[in-house]
């Protein structure tokens, strides 16, 4: 019977003990049979690359007012080394970057244009889209006015992309051996 392999990845190894039997299945010495018919005792095993884990931040969106104080906000997931999204759990909470911070832009005067919150991305991976309300108000009134009276040249954009870590496909894993199928002489593992 295999040993439990040495590592669960990264590349291991497993061995099993191997005596010489007499017909009578009884053991002997192991000069009685032949040394160039000795089975293999050790074997790799969990070859496969170690998983490592690390947060990926998006661009920062533009900030949420033109002029005066506001917010900028970008995605921050945990990422695997095969580009999958994990739980933020796996990446650990002492170096994830911030998602939001704020900005400040000129002083505000006649009319400014204002962000809404982004809505839900399309996709979940592969570069999704998500949308956003972008109105032009006064700054003195606060009230919603013809977007023509705010300059359109710095009018944030009302889609962007989300979600752009690439989808992943399926890869293989192992599970542990099973039990030979024979007791003696030669039989398999699965």
């Amino acid at each position: 019977v295999w040993s439990a392999c040495s590592a669960s990845c990264g590349g291991g190894v497993q061995t099993r003990s191997v005596a010489c039997l007499d017909s009578g299945l009884n053991r002997v010495a192991d000069d009685r049979c032949e040394a160039d018919e000795i089975p293999v005792m050790e074997r790799p095993c969990n070859t496969f690359e170690c998983e490592s884990y690390s947060w990926e931040a998006s661009a920062w969106t533009d900030c949420s007012v033109t002029c005066g104080e506001g917010v900028r906000r970008r995605d921050v997931i945990c990422l695997s080394s095969r580009g999958r999204t994990v739980g933020p759990e796996e990446c650990g909470c002492n170096s994830k970057p911030v998602a939001e911070e704020k900005c400040v832009i000129s002083d505000c005067s006649g009319y400014v244009w204002t962000v809404g919150d982004w809505s839900g991305c399309t996709k979940e991976c592969g570069t999704g889209l998500r949308e956003r309300e972008v109105l032009c108000v006064s700054s003195q009134s606060g009230a919603t006015v013809d977007s023509s009276l705010c300059d359109a040249a710095v009018q944030p954009p009302t889609v962007g992309a989300c979600n752009t870590n690439p989808c992943t496909g399926y890869y293989w894993t192992t599970g542990a051996w099973g039990e030979c199928s024979q007791g003696c002489s030669t039989g398999t593992m699965k």
